[in-house]
């Protein structure tokens, strides 16, 4: 009797695992059908963020131009009470150069100042500091605007799925490059524009050093580096 109980429970148990596997089988999803939801998922994903990738790029644009005012601000102790264009100074020289080097014109006009924050001085006239922005700054903050807006964008669709450390290093990365290419003037220290980066050493008392642009150019490299792997990181990132 036992061994017809035990003989029979066990063919009872050995069905169920059978019949599991046929069920477990006839449900679980095919290779093409994963790919299929990952390529769903992946769409999904692509339509959660990318209307919001030019608004927060345009966010972060002005609030790297924002920041950059403020640290000036802060630097030389007086709020800006004047602005200026300078490029508008230099466009006659500039439709006479055009005629005959276009390069050369264009290289001469963007190295000018589209817009400059002053702070003037209300007895004398004079500006006693600048923050001023060329052609190729904005051009440049405009760039590292819509890659830390892609970023921002992507982590918001990501959501629990990506690591803050990347995040992190992308916006510092941001800073180092938008640093590397921001100009200012003071009057004690320099007459036209000079690196933001000679002018605050020159704040805090640094004197006997040369204008190497190799400086700008270390900043430029981290910051360009620190930016690319965040931005590498977070796209590798899995959905």
């Amino acid at each position: 009797m036992d061994s017809l109980f035990f003989s029979g429970r066990t063919k009872v148990v050995t069905s169920i695992i059978d019949n599991s596997f046929t069920v477990w089988r006839s449900v679980a999803p095919s290779n093409s059908c994963i790919n299929s939801i990952m390529s769903l998922n992946s769409r999904t994903m692509q339509k959660a963020f990318t209307p919001y990738w030019l608004p927060i790029s345009i966010l972060v644009f002005l609030i790297h131009l924002i920041t950059g005012l403020l640290l000036a601000m802060m630097l030389n102790g007086n709020l800006v009470n004047h602005v200026l264009t300078p490029i508008f100074q230099y466009i006659g020289i500039f439709k006479l150069i055009w005629p005959e080097q276009p390069f050369g014109a264009l290289q001469f006009i963007a190295t000018k100042s589209l817009l400059a924050f002053a702070y003037q001085d209300s007895r004398s006239g004079l500006n006693l500091w600048t923050l001023e922005y060329d052609s190729i700054t904005l051009a440049i903050f405009a760039i590292i605007s819509l890659a830390l807006g892609w970023v921002f964008a992507r982590v918001y669709a990501l959501k629990p799925h990506y690591k803050s450390a990347y995040v992190i290093i992308s916006i510092i990365g941001a800073l180092f490059v938008a640093f590397s290419v921001s100009y200012m003037t003071n009057i004690e220290h320099c007459s036209g524009a000079t690196w933001a980066g000679f002018v605050a050493l020159y704040g805090v008392g640094f004197n006997e050093f040369e204008l190497f642009p190799i400086y700008q150019w270390i900043s430029a490299t981290i910051g360009i580096t620190l930016l690319g792997w965040g931005v590498f990181a977070i796209k590798r990132a899995p959905i």
